[in-house]
């Protein structure tokens, strides 16, 4: 469900060039009757799934940093062509192959791929353990003091995986940008 209203908040999105945060979207998303039972948290992480998805993908850029963490994206769609001094993210299976290429940037980058594949895979069943056992704490409320502090190891698991994972979509794209520099 968090999907399919965060696909429709893009296509209105499309409409105008703006630029949003994984927060101001998951704010816009809040305001939707449908997600009241979902808690912000959950909401924000999926949001951020979906929005580093977009990114990878090469849908979405970052613009600009709030802060010292904070990220701004902007749709690629809603620019009306693509600036030279944004990097853009690289299809994940591309690798470099001009000639002028260090080929002893291949282990790393070979790695990164591995490690992206593998963190993605651990946030999203850390999620997804965190949702279950949110809806579990929901449907048994007599259980939730047991089920909580599980819920929490999980969103805390969770938001260590995304942080390692952005790290390592960082230095994909800033060597993809920078031509493996």
């Amino acid at each position: 469900m968090i999907k399919q209203h965060f696909q429709q908040w893009l296509r209105a999105l499309k409409d105008k060039p703006t630029h949003f945060t994984k927060v101001s979207c998951r704010n816009e998303l809040m305001k939707h009757p449908e997600l009241a039972g979902y808690k912000p948290i959950i909401v924000l992480q999926r949001v951020g799934d979906l929005i580093d998805r977009l990114v990878i993908d090469g849908h979405v850029v970052q613009s600009d940093t709030i802060g010292k963490r904070r990220r701004v994206y902007q749709l690629i769609d809603s620019t009306s062509e693509r600036s030279p001094d944004i990097p853009l993210p690289s299809n994940r299976q591309e690798l470099p192959t001009s000639k002028t290429d260090s080929t002893s940037h291949l282990p790393l980058d070979a790695a990164l791929q591995e490690q992206r594949r593998a963190l993605k895979k651990s946030m999203r069943a850390a999620r997804a353990e965190a949702e279950h056992l949110y809806q579990l704490a929901k449907d048994y409320p007599e259980a939730k003091p047991d089920i909580s502090p599980l819920q929490e190891d999980a969103i805390q698991r969770a938001c260590e995986l995304q942080g390692q994972l952005a790290a390592v979509l960082a230095l994909s794209a800033k060597r993809h940008a920078g031509g493996a520099s």
